[in-house]
């Protein structure tokens, strides 16, 4: 890396997706990125687990540039991980059952039938019951994270960066998109507000549910509010899956994927269409439709591989060895493929997606 004049740095904006704790990967991705001292951000687009990480890299730059993102997206995941039911347990009786179980080859399958036997019980309490009357004092264990993690007030005295969290409006079924100087624990909580699991997040008299339904993300505000071109989209939804779901479990969670990846989806298509008019030069580029350059970061083979229910592991190995390392790695692929493109020209290969 070299120090370069502040005008030849290539400005993006990020797009994040939403996936439990899948988002470590976007932490690894991210985490390459802010290697780089000539890329800087503009803007940032984040639903549920991608507001929560968009939220905690603006805090950083805001903090101390480049690093201190690096530094608060690496505390939150830390705090995350000692979420872990493992945090509490002592090493030498975690290691010492893993052992045993890894000598009868039993670990693997084990673990893989008990999250199976609790999302099934889950799933079925969850069709059977709504959390108003499972969880009548609305007990959400994020909010207690979220407070003691985000500073508010240093959120909202940002003046260049900018950030944008989406959440479904309730009684209308609207996308809302708040911005910086709207951000709260509440704001936080609604993103990632799944209706089978929490209390719909009240903000001024106004219902909200995660904003993965709707916007997830929302590409649009980085069109419109922000002067870079550049959007970097983190993916964490598969574009394909290897095989047809089977068992109840398996095509909830299929239709799930494909429920949240849906409304990328449509944006996606309306900016390549509006693309394509643009370089035809059937219409001009003006600010309210200007062209724009799309990007992917994503890692196919390992979310097409991954049980979707992993999505719920914050166990600090699953993390750290197989989320965050791949994120850096894809990370270091796409500077190594597309960085001398950025301001350039889109390198997603959009047509795919149609």
């Amino acid at each position: 890396m070299h120090n370069r004049h502040k005008n030849s740095k290539k400005t993006i904006n990020l797009a994040l997706q939403g996936g439990g704790s899948h988002g470590a990967f976007t932490w690894g991705v991210v985490d390459r990125l802010l290697d780089e001292d000539d890329i800087q951000i503009e803007g940032l687009s984040g639903t549920s687990a991608g507001g929560m990480n968009a939220a905690a890299l603006a805090q950083g730059l805001l903090k101390n540039g480049n690093q201190g993102a690096k530094d608060e997206l690496k505390r939150y995941w830390e705090m995350v991980m000692r979420q872990s039911p493992s945090h509490y347990i002592p090493s030498g009786v975690s290691s010492g059952v893993n052992d045993f179980l890894d000598l009868f080859g039993m670990k693997d399958a084990l673990s893989s039938q008990f999250v199976s036997l609790i999302q099934r019980s889950a799933t079925q309490f969850q069709t059977s019951f709504s959390p108003y009357e499972w969880n009548p004092m609305n007990i959400n264990p994020l909010r207690y994270m979220v407070d003691q993690f985000y500073d508010f007030d240093l959120l909202k005295s940002a003046e260049f960066i900018k950030l944008f969290l989406a959440t479904t409006h309730v009684k209308s079924g609207k996308p809302k998109i708040f911005n910086i100087h709207d951000i709260s624990t509440d704001v936080l909580l609604a993103s990632a507000c799944l209706p089978s699991l929490f209390h719909a997040v009240e903000i001024k008299g106004e219902s909200y549910w995660d904003g993965g339904y709707l916007a997830n993300p929302a590409i649009y505000p980085l069109i419109y509010e922000c002067a870079s071109p550049d959007i970097v989209v983190i993916q964490l939804s598969p574009k394909e899956i290897n095989e047809v779901p089977r068992t109840s479990i398996d095509i909830s969670n299929r239709n799930a994927q494909i429920t949240f990846n849906s409304c990328l989806l449509r944006e996606l298509r309306v900016i390549h269409f509006i693309s394509e008019l643009i370089d035809s030069k059937v219409l001009a580029s003006t600010s309210k439709m200007k062209r724009v350059y799309i990007h992917m970061i994503q890692d196919n083979e390992l979310f097409s591989e991954l049980d979707p229910r992993s999505a719920v592991s914050i166990e600090p190995s699953f993390i750290l060895e197989s989320l965050f390392t791949a994120g850096r790695a894809s990370g270091e692929k796409f500077l190594e493929l597309h960085k001398e493109n950025l301001g350039k020209k889109t390198t997603a290969d959009l047509d795919h997606y149609f």
